[in-house]
């Protein structure tokens, strides 16, 4: 296994660790509304808003790193990486806006739809990976098969 595919893998642990820390996010502001700054939870909440900030960063920044620009094709593998990048700035914009109401609320649903749709596509790869048909491998830049 090269030294990439390592760090893929360590990353892939990143992502799924990102799932319940953003399902975290979104019940403490969404349905539990713990952003009441005079609220016994707030601070449980700004925890929450923060990881949510940074696993995604760093799972990002690795993954720029591990796949770089894959070529542009219609292959699922291609488009769970570019989804990915869209997630990541879609978290930077959408989170950086919350004063500009109606702007704020349509990038906010976009970037739960594209985690949506990213976590979707790391089940999927996920699941051939276990059955031992898919790898991302090859989207690497520089890796080799193992």
């Amino acid at each position: 296994m090269s030294n990439k595919q390592s760090i893929a893998k360590i990353n892939r642990w990143i992502g799924w660790l990102c799932v319940p820390i953003t399902l975290a996010a979104f019940v403490t502001r969404y349905v539990l509304f713990w952003n009441d700054k005079t609220g016994p939870n707030y601070g449980t909440y700004v925890l929450v808003q923060t990881l949510v900030g940074i696993f995604p960063l760093i799972h990002g920044l690795i993954s720029i790193y591990v796949f770089g620009v894959p070529r542009s094709s219609n292959s699922a593998k291609v488009r769970h990486v570019y989804i990915g990048y869209a997630v990541l700035l879609l978290i930077l914009v959408s989170q950086s806006v919350p004063g500009l109401g109606i702007i704020y609320d349509v990038l906010t649903i976009a970037m739960y739809l594209a985690i949506v749709y990213h976590t979707i596509l790391g089940f999927k790869h996920a699941m051939a990976r276990n059955s031992g048909g898919d790898s991302m491998a090859e989207l690497h830049r520089g890796a080799r098969q193992a």
